[in-house]
């Protein structure tokens, strides 16, 4: 026996037939006919409930059904099941549909991302550029001369070397926005990640007059993590604390950058002491949303990236206003 919306479920005409086992199994979905008939045949014969998720074919269509059917014993002595059934077909279509989107939407974002990170570096891809060409200059100088200067020519020639690796380094963080890379997990020192996203900017950093101060532990332990994956959290906090301090006028800009670990995490902070961030309290509860920005130019999705790569180490991102002036970002990543 059954409810209407039972037999409508099923596509059977409560007047006309009679839903028995045999049609039941008929209506399963090919693929899954098997392990309902396998499922319920261990639930009758343990007497337990049976619980099913499972597609049947109706009217040509696939549909989606859930059962739950709990054991009774009738007056001679049969073994029935009293339950429910309920059609999750539009709830799985919706859940189809948010997943698309969601998935259109990381796409999107992450190319939006792309685009602005790649037109904030450009001038830090131009800069190395620019010094490269002119310690090859120097190389060639240093060559020409008679006699030849081999010592000042091999230094140049190492400054070449060295800014080259510097490039690469940058376009590294573009290719893992551009590409659905899967992350690369090996054991690696996240103060060697903070050194080295702060020479890539060391240039804009002299260009800025921003001072920087480091007070990084000694012998801090290694994190299993993506190495360019960090670099781009590293990379994104720097730009964005460059990009406010510029602002700052009449006082000096310092950027002090701090890492220490006890037991349980380990926690870097990166404090703008310029008094450069103009964010208010509101403001500061959004900076790591998606599209917030006050600036009056950028989508502002580099500190949403990279909340989502730390929160996918089951770490902490977050910001504080400091006491005198300026703002600090705190991460932490558990040990």
């Amino acid at each position: 026996m059954g409810s209407r919306e039972f037999f409508r479920i099923f596509g059977v005409s409560p007047e006309a037939e009679k839903l028995d086992l045999e049609i039941w199994i008929a209506k399963l979905h090919p693929d899954d006919r098997d392990r309902v008939e396998r499922e319920t045949s261990i639930a009758v014969a343990t007497g337990s409930t049976l619980q099913l998720e499972y597609r049947i074919m109706k009217d040509g269509r696939v549909r989606h059904v859930y059962s739950e059917g709990h054991p009774e014993t009738n007056g001679d002595g049969d073994l029935l099941y009293r339950g429910i059934v309920i059609d999750l077909t539009e709830g799985k279509a919706a859940e189809r549909l948010f997943a698309e989107t969601q998935a259109e939407l990381s796409t999107a974002s992450r190319m939006a991302a792309l685009g602005e990170l790649a037109g904030s570096i450009v001038h830090e891809v131009n800069q190395p550029l620019t010094a490269l060409k002119t310690s090859a200059e120097a190389c060639r100088r240093w060559l020409s001369r008679y006699p030849v200067e081999i010592s000042e020519a091999v230094e140049a020639a190492n400054q070449v070397v060295n800014k080259r690796k510097r490039d690469v380094a940058i376009v590294s963080g573009l290719e893992v926005l551009a590409e659905e890379a899967q992350a690369n997990l090996s054991f690696i020192r996240i103060d060697g990640v903070i050194l080295e996203v702060l020479g890539m900017f060391r240039d804009a950093l002299e260009e800025s007059s921003i001072s920087v101060r480091a007070d990084i532990d000694e012998g801090l332990p290694e994190l299993r993590g993506d190495r360019l994956q960090l670099q781009q959290v590293v990379f994104n906090l720097l730009r964005n604390v460059i990009d406010v301090m510029k602002g700052v006028h009449g006082r000096p800009r310092r950027l002090e950058i701090s890492c220490h670990a006890d037991d349980v995490e380990m926690l870097t902070a990166l404090r703008d002491c310029g008094g450069g961030s103009g964010t208010n309290t509101n403001d500061m509860n959004r900076l790591f949303d998606p599209f917030f920005t006050t600036r009056d130019s950028g989508m502002s999705l580099g500190l949403f990236r990279s909340r989502s790569i730390i929160e996918a180490y089951r770490g902490r991102i977050w910001a504080e206003r400091n006491e005198d002036c300026g703002l600090t970002i705190r991460l932490a990543l558990p040990l």
